[in-house]
């Protein structure tokens, strides 16, 4: 939340603020880095509020698990706001579709309103619900070919990486929506890195990608704990803080609202 988000914004703001004004590849590194910026803010948020409940002798469950490691679109939203979309799932899907009866149809309009409440919630604007309505689509080969999508109980190997960078790609398709706020401005960012000419990405934007992917690698195997050697752990997150007092020190730092503040 206070190194990894705020970093991001420093490539995102400007990009979203005047796509006119930025080449592809600048266009590109800030759906990315919006992508990681949006999962930073919310998972920290959600991270010192599960830290303080704990402190108060509280237990509250876990809200995400590694989402942008996911080799689908549809994984993705099993690891992503888990509280939000497994109530929406027990509480409106399944009663929803059981109302729609059997049928791929049914099962595809099911998950197209799930979809479009998990949008809502964020606010009453057409790019959220959009954002994620037309998600649907990455459901349609499950619900009417019955191709199965990778489980996310099943560990993550390093043969899955294409998987994971297309789903990412995705993702920042998909969020340049939620980004954008309004179609008219989406439409220009799209427009815009449909015709702008590319060029070769900056130190900066090469460093704290870098840095960006070597948290959520690191995340992903302090969670499992079986990813590092024996003592590797206290190693690792020793290397980390070095690693964000580093970046703090570089100027990354600035006051930045939580994104999740207006919602």
């Amino acid at each position: 939340k206070a190194f990894v988000a705020r970093g991001c914004s420093y490539f995102v703001d400007p990009c979203f603020r005047d796509p006119l004004g930025c080449d592809a590849t600048e266009l590109v590194a800030a759906q990315g880095f919006f992508v990681i910026q949006l999962y930073a803010d919310f998972a920290g948020y959600s991270a010192m509020a599960i830290g303080l409940a704990g402190l108060l002798g509280f237990r509250l469950s876990e809200n995400f698990n590694s989402p942008l490691l996911a080799r689908s679109v549809v994984e993705f939203l099993k690891r992503w706001h888990l509280t939000l979309t497994r109530w929406l799932r027990d509480y409106v899907f399944y009663y929803v579709h059981r109302r729609f009866g059997r049928g791929p149809w049914a099962l595809f309009f099911a998950t197209l309103i799930y979809l479009a409440l998990i949008g809502l919630w964020h606010g009453p604007q057409l790019g959220f619900v959009l954002c994620f309505a037309i998600g649907v689509v990455h459901f349609v080969p499950r619900i009417f070919f019955g191709f199965r999508n990778a489980d996310e109980r099943v560990p993550l190997r390093w043969l899955d990486t294409p998987k994971v960078l297309v789903t990412f790609c995705f993702l920042g398709l998909h969020l340049t929506l939620f980004r954008a706020g309004t179609l008219d401005a989406a439409y220009s960012f799209y427009l815009r890195l449909a015709s702008a000419p590319w060029s070769v990405p900056s130190r900066a934007v090469l460093f704290f990608g870098l840095f960006c992917v070597g948290l959520l690698l690191a995340e992903r195997w302090v969670r499992s704990w079986r990813g590092l050697p024996r003592g590797g752990a206290r190693l690792a997150i020793r290397l980390l803080s070095v690693v964000m007092v580093y970046v703090a020190a570089a100027g990354f730092y600035r006051p930045q609202p939580n994104i999740y503040f207006q919602f």
